[in-house]
């Protein structure tokens, strides 16, 4: 199962939605949980166990893709 998880810019959101991921993890242990937030949030999913792929997204620019 894949969980896409989209919260973009705001600090609050993000850092409310991690229960739910934590929730999903442990009810789901085979769920794979993606997460699609701006460049200025990675930071703050980074190192999560739950999240399996964080995916930066700019607005204007779609998904920003590492060189």
């Amino acid at each position: 199962m894949n969980i896409l998880f989209v919260r973009l810019s705001y600090i609050g959101d993000v850092l409310h939605a991690t229960p739910a991921a934590r929730w999903i993890k442990e009810q789901y242990p085979d769920a794979k949980l993606h997460w699609i937030v701006t460049p200025s949030m990675v930071e703050l999913l980074q190192g999560n166990p739950y999240v399996d792929k964080i995916i930066p997204w700019e607005r204007d620019g779609g998904i920003l893709r590492p060189n």
